[in-house]
């Protein structure tokens, strides 16, 4: 089975917020803007890719319970 990050991608529901998204992305746009700019480059990278996409969501969930 593939990891939810790449299931992810096909998905128009955005994990970080539950919003929406457009597929290919990994969040919508207000959760990527939120990320911090070496978060965001390292979600372009192929290698490790599901290990980024789990920290950075974890990092939204933070963020998230913090408002």
């Amino acid at each position: 089975m593939p990891h939810r990050a790449y299931t992810n991608l096909m998905s128009t529901d955005c994990l970080g917020c539950g919003g929406s998204k457009k597929r290919r992305m990994s969040f919508c746009a207000p959760c990527f803007r939120s990320l911090p700019p070496m978060a965001k480059n390292a979600l372009y990278r192929k290698d490790g890719y599901p290990e980024t996409f789990e920290t950075t969501l974890r990092y939204l969930e933070k963020q998230k319970g913090k408002n």
